[in-house]
């Protein structure tokens, strides 16, 4: 019976340390990935990306969630009553804002500004799965390709926001340029366009935690692998052993 417990005893102090599993889930990524969602989403449902400052235009600010629609003119918010002298029917104004160029492009940023959401809801996704057994997912998820996806999609939009904005601007110069009037013109951002500029600085920070964290090499995880499957088979070893009773003394 001491022999026994000496030879147990043995055995417990030459066992190889508990291994720790790497844990392929990242948290600050997925915080970081849930926030880009989020205003990407306010910044959809945001109604001013573009505030027009002038007389001829009976619209104080255009968003681009009206434009996701076949026809526009019916989401867009009621005219202000500050246009002089210029005919107020519903297609006079919605020609002297905006005209079939400039409704194009808003189109295409919409679409931008959703694909975007998508991009970044894919790498959240990775984030939240965390894929250990599928090489090819992993690496997607380890080198942060999904959210570098979204960086280059919000800087896209910021693009195509610029481009509305002077479409926005050279329609309604060339409105006041065949009236002959003088009125002040200006076309700004509005909150859209920033809520976008920041959703691509979330992400940015999303693609640094990923690119900056340490994973294990190659040879690493066959290691930890192996060294499971061992530790694992040692506890079903030591369960055995538990269950079997030491034989009777004789003397």
């Amino acid at each position: 019976m001491f022999g026994f417990s000496r030879a147990r005893r043995r055995a417990d102090t030459n066992a190889e340390p508990r291994v720790n599993k790497f844990q392929e889930k990242h948290i600050i990524s997925a915080i970081l990935g849930a926030a880009t969602i989020s205003v990407l989403c306010c910044s959809v449902a945001e109604p001013i990306w573009f505030q027009v400052h002038t007389s001829v235009c009976c619209y104080d600010y255009i968003g681009i969630a009206p434009f996701m629609h076949s026809t526009p003119i019916k989401f867009l918010p009621l005219p202000d009553e500050k246009c002089e002298g210029l005919s107020n029917t519903p297609t006079a104004v919605w020609k002297r804002c905006i005209n079939d160029k400039t409704t194009m492009t808003v189109q295409v940023l919409a679409s931008v500004v959703l694909l975007t959401i998508l991009t970044s809801l894919f790498a959240f996704s990775l984030d939240i799965i965390a894929p250990r057994k599928f090489p090819f997912w992993k690496v997607v998820k380890r080198y942060a390709f999904g959210y570098i996806l979204t960086v280059i999609l919000c800087a896209t939009s910021l693009g195509f926001s610029y481009w509305t904005s002077e479409e926005i601007y050279n329609n309604m110069f060339s409105v006041i340029a065949r009236n002959g009037s003088k009125f002040e013109l200006r076309v700004s951002f509005g909150m859209g366009v920033y809520l976008t500029t920041a959703a691509g600085c979330l992400s940015v920070f999303a693609v640094a935690s990923n690119l900056m964290r340490q994973y294990p090499t190659a040879w690493e995880e066959q290691t930890e692998e192996l060294a499971l499957i061992s530790e694992d088979e040692n506890e079903d070893f030591n369960e055995t052993d538990q269950s079997v009773e030491p034989p009777a003394y004789v003397p």
